[in-house]
């Protein structure tokens, strides 16, 4: 007779021994920042990869995007609906030791086929990583004070970065590409092992009267319901691309059209959208809490604002003629584009019903990692090629103002977002 019992309690555990919340937190931002450790460094080294393999932009968009984005993707789906019934530090622990592997492996590479191999094992690894985490947050904090901790939680992604770009420059000018790989995905494993063994499942085991899971289609044409949902889900998709598509072409727009060296271009790139892309995600989560006051359509004031404004600093920064009036638009630019993330998620996670949360999170970050990630670079770089025999080598420069456009129209679908998500938030509690 305990044979079934213990068949249960491997799907759901048993609530584990307390510990801090903020050790919950700290080891998960971890994970978001070795998880864009890796992202971050990719860029650093497409100039590098591509002079050794002789690589169009067009491949260079498929092995940094399109390769990663697809298989997110389609992993992230299953993996989303596991994480709303078993457990998810095991979930994320696991996945970060795979892409940490994986990344090393990408480091022994010979063809571009196994490039994108590899590359595209990674993103199964990521897969396991941001909708488990940032729903294991919103069950460890109370709703007052989810804004803050998403915030502190994404903000890990831009130390990652930090780290990618700023050591990344120095590794691959010093000792070359494949050492710089093979080097990022050491702190992956320690931070996977950390993360099977501290992190708690903060869900109460309710494995002896869970009921069977949601059929997929039902869950789907639920969430799709949630009218302040599909305007979260197309706010962040949008501003994905323009977030994507800044991380891996502006190391590569700096050496072409302003002939940074790659050591230049990782301290710059690590200080502006590291630095400055840590300060603006902490920030738009801690205003957003500051005017939460009880109403999570306020939580939308923040995404709206900042895409208002970062098409004129990406503007600036694509057109100035000095390599100082671009990097202070770079700067701005980086500190806007990411204030949206802490209170866009606390926002999904108000109006999205907790049996649901998991499945609900991964459908937005699937979307912003496929059309992010994956359509992004792939335009500006299809684009560049295309432009290149009019323009030379400023090809991307051109190709890159589309971009610049794009954050209009995630600041329309926040404001869609703000106007429903109360009436959401209220049946969603139901």
């Amino acid at each position: 007779m305990t044979a079934p019992h213990s068949a249960s309690a491997a799907q759901l555990p048993a609530t584990t021994p307390p510990s801090p919340p903020w050790l919950t937190l700290a080891l998960l931002t971890l994970v978001f920042a070795v998880n864009q450790l890796d992202r971050g460094i990719v860029a650093i080294l497409l100039p590098s990869i591509k002079a050794e393999m002789h690589l169009s932009d067009t491949r260079l968009a498929l092995l940094a995007g399109v390769s990663f984005a697809l298989i997110y993707a389609a992993a992230s789906i299953p993996i989303g609906r596991l994480a709303d019934r078993y457990n998810r530090p095991r979930i994320v622990g696991v996945g970060v030791i795979l892409y940490s592997l994986m990344t090393a492996a990408m480091g022994a590479s010979q063809t571009f086929a196994q490039l994108l191999l590899c590359r595209s094992a990674v993103a199964i690894g990521e897969a396991t990583g941001n909708a488990p985490s940032s729903t294991l947050i919103s069950d460890t904090y109370p709703p007052e004070r989810r804004p803050r901790a998403l915030a502190i939680w994404s903000a890990g992604s831009y130390l990652g970065l930090f780290a990618g770009l700023t050591a990344g420059g120095w590794l691959v000018a010093h000792h070359g590409w494949r050492v710089a790989l093979w080097s990022i995905s050491i702190p992956g494993l320690a931070v996977g092992i950390a993360c099977l063994t501290a992190v708690p499942e903060p869900r109460e085991s309710a494995a002896k009267d869970r009921t069977p899971a949601e059929p997929f289609g039902r869950v789907l044409a639920e969430l799709l319901k949630l009218r302040a949902f599909v305007w979260l889900f197309i706010a962040m998709v949008v501003s994905g691309i323009v977030a994507y598509s800044v991380q891996v072409w502006t190391p590569s727009i700096l050496s072409r059209s302003q002939g940074f060296s790659a050591s230049q271009i990782g301290f710059f790139s690590g200080l502006f959208k590291g630095a400055l892309g840590l300060c603006g995600i902490l920030a738009g989560g801690y205003l957003s809490q500051s005017l939460l006051r009880g109403r999570v359509g306020r939580l939308a004031w923040v995404p709206t604002g900042t895409s208002l404004l970062v098409p004129i600093a990406l503007t600036v920064f694509i057109v100035a003629p000095q390599p100082s009036l671009s990097l202070i638009a770079l700067g701005l630019a980086s500190f806007l584009i990411p204030a949206y993330q802490g209170p866009a998620m606390a926002l999904v996670h108000a109006v999205v019903p907790q049996a649901r949360r998991s499945f609900g999170t991964t459908l937005i970050l699937a979307g912003v990692t496929l059309g992010g990630l994956g359509l992004g670079p792939l335009m500006v770089g299809m684009l560049s090629d295309m432009l290149t025999p009019a323009f030379g080598k400023e090809a991307l420069r051109y190709a890159f103002a589309i971009v610049a456009l794009l954050p209009f129209g995630a600041a329309f679908a926040f404001w869609r977002a703000a106007a429903y998500a109360q009436e959401d938030a209220a049946a969603s509690a139901l």
